[in-house]
């Protein structure tokens, strides 16, 4: 049941709030495809005390993370994600991976970029 509605969730947000995103990886890109744009804040400790840093995050379908040829893309850093003329390179801010799956199923994918 949770499952269901975070799915329910997931998918009305790329609806209603999708963007037009296409990731690539050296001279690989993909068709462009929808994904919602996010936000994880950092906090770090340091000898000045702690300091907080945004990343902008990505959320896909996993279904819709493939190449071309329907190979399914795992992140890694130093990819690229492309919307309009921005770009989001794919990185890990803390040691933990560039990606996790927010959803028990994993059908979504969340993946952390900086610009």
């Amino acid at each position: 049941m949770q499952a269901r509605a975070i799915s329910f969730a997931y998918r009305t947000a790329m609806a209603v709030q999708g963007k037009q995103v296409a990731y690539r990886r050296g001279d690989q890109v993909t068709e462009p495809m929808r994904a919602l744009a996010g936000r994880t804040q950092d906090i770090l400790d340091t000898e000045f005390g702690a300091l907080t840093k945004d990343t902008k995050d990505w959320i896909f379908t996993t279904a819709d993370l493939v190449w071309g040829d329907h190979t399914a893309i795992t992140p890694a850093a130093g990819d690229v994600i492309q919307y309009g003329a921005d770009r989001y390179e794919v990185f890990d801010p803390s040691g933990q991976g560039c990606h996790y799956y927010p959803d028990p199923d994993r059908r979504y994918i969340r993946i952390h970029t900086q610009i």
